[in-house]
């Protein structure tokens, strides 16, 4: 990040609209800003930042297995998937999958998945996977 004199200071809207120096508040043209921008095209697979979990030095997300019954009683059985994880941004994390991963038969849990490995930790069941 470099400090950089603004000329013609102008702000640009999510839409990509320019927006008339007049409006950006606290800024007078000959002032100094230090920016950080970011540029990139690349695609990468995220999910919602909730549904990223750790345990034990590694990332996962934690995917529906199946429904199943023991002793009488419904429970939900979940898969935690060990993942890499890459930038957040906007509430999104940055994540790769295992190869063979099918991510488009998979649902994913985005909200609550630290209370189930808080669940499985309290169960005893300290090894993900």
């Amino acid at each position: 990040m470099a400090a950089a004199e603004m000329i013609g200071l102008s702000k640009i809207s999510k839409k990509g609209n320019r927006i008339p120096a007049a409006t950006v508040p606290n800024v007078l043209p000959g002032m100094n800003v230090l920016a950080h921008i970011e540029k990139t095209d690349k695609q990468v697979t995220a999910v919602p930042a909730d549904a990223v979990v750790s345990f034990d030095n590694r990332y996962y997300i934690l995917t529906f297995g199946k429904d199943k019954e023991e002793g009488g009683k419904p429970f939900t059985e979940y898969r935690f998937i060990e993942i890499t994880k890459g930038d957040t941004n906007d509430g999104f994390t940055e994540i790769q999958l295992p190869e063979n991963f099918d991510l488009e038969k998979t649902k994913i849990v985005t909200k609550g998945a630290y209370n189930l490995l808080s669940a499985k930790k309290n169960a005893g069941e300290m090894t993900c996977g």
